[in-house]
C-alpha cells in the first residue's frame, strides 16, 4: 500500500505581528487497486505546526489535484477554511476531472 506526502509549495504570509508559513502537500494513497489522490496543509510559525488539515479522498487525477493545489496556494488558503473550499470546488471537478470553471 502507497501512502505518501510529498511538498508542493510553500506561501510566506506577512501579518502585522507575525510572519507564517503555509505549507502545501499532495497526498497520495492506494485504495482498491487505485491511486487516489488529496491535499495537505500545514500552517507554521518558527517551524511550529500551528494548524494541519488534511482531505485525502480529492481525486484518481494528479493533474486536478494540481490544479486545485495551485489555486489554493495562490490564495494562500489555510487548514481551518480548507475543507470548506474543497467541497465547493470539487463539486465544479466533472466527470473528465477537470475543474468546469474558474475558481
Amino acid at each position: 500500500m502507497v501512502n505518501e506526502d510529498v511538498l508542493y509549495g510553500t506561501k510566506e504570509i506577512l501579518t502585522e505581528k507575525q510572519k507564517f508559513t503555509l505549507n502545501y502537500y499532495i497526498t497520495k494513497a492506494q485504495r482498491d487497486n487505485k491511486i487516489i489522490y488529496g491535499i495537505s496543509i500545514k500552517k507554521l510559525h518558527n517551524e511550529r505546526i500551528l494548524e494541519k488539515e488534511a482531505v485525502t479522498n480529492i481525486s484518481d487525477r494528479y493533474n486536478t489535484v494540481r490544479e486545485i493545489i495551485n489555486m489554493l496556494i495562490e490564495h494562500a488558503v489555510t487548514p481551518v477554511s480548507m475543507v470548506n473550499i474543497l467541497d465547493d470546488v470539487t463539486e465544479d471537478v466533472d466527470d473528465t476531472g477537470i475543474l468546469s470553471r474558474a475558481c
